[in-house]
């Protein structure tokens, strides 16, 4: 059912946060630090107005409401699963608008789509499971609520953090056919219950494909048959790529970081020796003008922005560095070529490496400044762990696989042709049966 014409929708997007430095740098971001984000703050507005609540004495801070998430809960992380959520909650600013300003905090409709998007995440995820939310009324948009939700499950007797189960779990409530159009649907409905009945869900996308005749109906068979269609062209990459898109507005994000790894394999396909992951925003050079009392965070984000968002990408597609022993198995997927999936690694331990150095070299000078190091940092002790050791196995992986050539390496099913002049080596003998008759 398609929404209503000028009826408010609702809708949320979500991301799979994988590492704390993500959650760092969505809080350097909230806390509008001058390093950060280019946040677009308007002209005539406070920063960091809005409203706010948070399990940290920050409200505002992501982070620290993780870290005293887990204290509380005495919960743990599963190795290589996300470690939260970060879920934007939004209706249209129609909505907001028709009791009051966009930007007015005393609006009461931004004060209850801030606490309902709470309760309504509350509801599936489990109580307590929201450790952090927050409605910026500083930038220019309005209506989305940010919402921080790591989903707590009992497993071996232990508080695990587990939003894999969460999301089946509401994706089997609902009866929705993949896990981000339940939460469409979930967070519509609830809008639709608590917030206002008007309120709709954003319109499906549809395949665009004709409706098969009914099952029986002769009439349509036969005129098929009469007046076959014409063949049609080979479908071009665009025309499939389009086709993808419009499957659904919830795998355009899926889409997306699928495109961006394609386009690094390809990158590193094409000069494996000379591959260099994306630049940050801030160059490599910045991390050595960093003072004794200089925080290096914002800029070993921003040094290797670029490579975080390829090791995002990966993220939400289910594939994480810590898979590196298991070959990357999750990939197999959306590369189904074994020498894809080699190249996919290797760009993966290329972005790590990055993101370990940054940080040695940034704590390395802020260290050396305050007169407490004398030796530099090693990146090996920094995430991902061992980074250069795993890039070097990559690396030879990749070189025993295709050598010169860099081709694909011939399946193990291919019997081997044998030399010229080479002699039929005779069948083994079969055992000697022994009696004792």
């Amino acid at each position: 059912m398609s929404p209503q014409t000028n009826a408010p929708v609702a809708s949320v997007i979500a991301h799979k946060i994988t590492t704390p430095a993500q959650l760092r740098g969505l809080a350097l971001h909230a806390l509008r630090t001058p390093e950060t984000a280019r946040a677009k703050i308007r002209a005539d507005a406070i920063p960091q107005a809005g409203l706010a609540w948070g399990r940290a004495a920050d409200p505002r801070d992501p982070y620290a409401a993780f870290k005293a998430h887990k204290r509380s809960t005495k919960a743990v992380e599963r190795k290589g699963a996300p470690i939260c959520l970060h879920l934007t909650c939004s209706v249209s600013q129609s909505w907001i608008t028709a009791e009051g300003a966009l930007h007015d905090p005393d609006n009461p409709r931004n004060t209850v789509l801030f606490e309902e998007a709470r309760a309504w995440a509350e509801s599936w995820a489990g109580e307590g499971a929201v450790f952090a939310a927050r409605l910026d009324l500083d930038l220019d948009g309005g209506g989305v609520v940010d919402l921080f939700v790591a989903p707590l499950r009992l497993s071996r007797e232990k508080q695990v953090i587990s939003t894999a189960k969460a999301l089946k779990e509401l994706q089997l409530g609902i009866g929705d056919r993949v896990e981000y159009a339940a939460l469409q649907t979930s967070w519509a409905q609830w809008c639709q219950a608590r917030l206002d009945a008007a309120i709709q869900r954003g319109e499906r996308k549809g395949t665009q494909k004709p409706s098969p005749a009914p099952c029986g109906d002769a009439t349509g068979a036969q005129e098929a048959t009469a007046h076959p269609e014409p063949a049609s062209a080979p479908e071009t990459a665009l025309q499939a790529l389009q086709r993808a898109g419009s499957a659904g507005e919830d795998e355009d994000q899926q889409l997306r970081d699928y495109l961006l790894l394609r386009r690094e394999v390809a990158a590193y396909r094409e000069k494996p020796k000379t591959y260099l992951p994306p630049a940050g925003i801030v160059p490599f050079d910045a991390g050595m003008m960093l003072g004794s009392l200089a925080q290096p965070w914002p800029i070993i984000l921003g040094m290797c922005s670029g490579a975080l968002e390829v090791l995002r990408a990966a993220a939400n597609l289910g594939i994480t560095v810590d898979d590196d022993r298991k070959r990357f198995a999750a990939s197999k997927v959306y590369f189904p070529r074994y020498v894809d999936q080699a190249y996919l690694g290797a760009v993966l331990a290329e972005c790590g490496t990055i993101c370990a150095k940054a940080e040695a070299l940034c704590k390395t000078v802020v260290l050396h400044n305050r007169g407490a190091l004398k030796t530099p940092l090693d990146p090996e002790a920094f995430w991902p762990f061992n980074s250069a050791k795993t890039l070097a196995r990559h690396r030879k992986r990749i070189q025993r696989m295709t050598p010169k050539t860099m081709q694909e390496i011939a399946p193990k099913s291919a019997k081997k042709k044998k030399p010229a002049g080479a002699v039929a080596r005779k069948p083994p003998r079969p055992p000697r049966k022994w009696s004792w008759e």
